[in-house]
């Protein structure tokens, strides 16, 4: 189980091969080193687990 199964296993509670799906709709992303995730001003468009 990946630490972001284990994180959403610890608030929430699936029915067998939910969670698998749920955190196939995750996707790696990187954040170059003095960029921002987000800014003051903008809309957010993702959820993200950081």
């Amino acid at each position: 189980m990946t630490e972001l199964e284990n994180y959403l296993q610890s608030y929430f509670e699936f029915e067998s091969g939910d969670l698998t799906i749920v955190a196939s709709f995750f996707k790696p992303e990187f954040v170059k080193k003095g960029h921002y995730y987000l800014k003051t001003g903008k809309s957010c468009d993702k959820l993200s687990f950081l």
